[in-house]
């Protein structure tokens, strides 16, 4: 049985995570729902996990360690939903969205993977970094550009929320080392670190994005002349 410490953590993940779920459903956003919806289901998926893991279930024993299998399970659901959001907000191509999403999915597979065989978590974990940059040199390259032909506006909005979700990110393989591949932590603190960085990553990074509802009607409308009159009305 888990510590109770950690149970309460894991119920304060959840409690924060749906209130962030039923927030974005009501910030403003009349023509660009489309954003609401990927917050929505980034933090959903996320509170579900965590309901989820309190009441006992998506955990199993690997090595004498509780491993949170459905800490993964969420992180597929929810970083897929947000990195679909980047992609809608700066109109990245087809093909650039499908590898970004591919992409990710490769590496929350190499975490899970690792974590549930020890065996392999050294190249599972190599590999998911490896993929983790090359999706990024995406992010930053082609999909900035992408961004910048709705203007200045749409390409700062984009940068700003980008660079502070992927170094949101880069916080999860430091855990990863310290709470599944060396075990330098107590389970109770593992599960309290992941919870601070879910709700900074997740939460904070979602309320970015719905922020400046402007700039994301100006793409919901394609931009141009169009969608500048539509801002006057």
């Amino acid at each position: 049985m888990p510590d109770p410490a950690t149970e309460w953590i894991l119920f304060a993940g959840f409690l924060c995570m749906a209130a962030s779920t039923f927030t974005y459903e009501f910030m403003p956003g009349a023509e660009t729902r489309r954003f609401n919806y990927v917050a929505m289901a980034m933090t959903g998926f996320c509170s579900c996990g965590y309901l989820a893991m309190y009441c006992g279930a998506g955990r199993i024993v690997v090595d004498g360690h509780d491993v949170f299998w459905m800490r993964y399970l969420d992180w597929l659901c929810a970083t897929e939903f947000f990195l679909f959001g980047l992609c809608m907000l700066s109109g990245a191509s087809k093909a650039d969205t499908a590898y970004v999403i591919f992409l990710d999915a490769i590496g929350v597979a190499c975490a899970l993977v690792g974590a549930v065989i020890p065996a392999v978590k050294i190249p599972a974990y190599i590999l998911g970094a490896v993929v983790f940059g090359a999706y990024n040199v995406t992010l930053f390259g082609s999909m900035q550009a992408s961004a910048a032909k709705f203007g200045d506006a749409v390409a700062n909005k984009y940068k700003r929320i980008t660079t502070f979700s992927m170094l949101s990110w880069c916080v999860y393989p430091v855990l990863y080392m310290l709470c599944e591949m060396t075990r330098s932590v107590g389970e109770t603190t593992e599960v309290l670190l992941y919870a601070i960085c879910d709700c900074n990553a997740k939460c904070i990074c979602c309320f970015f994005l719905l922020s400046s509802p402007e700039v994301l009607r100006y793409v919901a409308m394609g931009g141009g002349d169009k969608a500048q009159k539509a801002l006057l009305v």
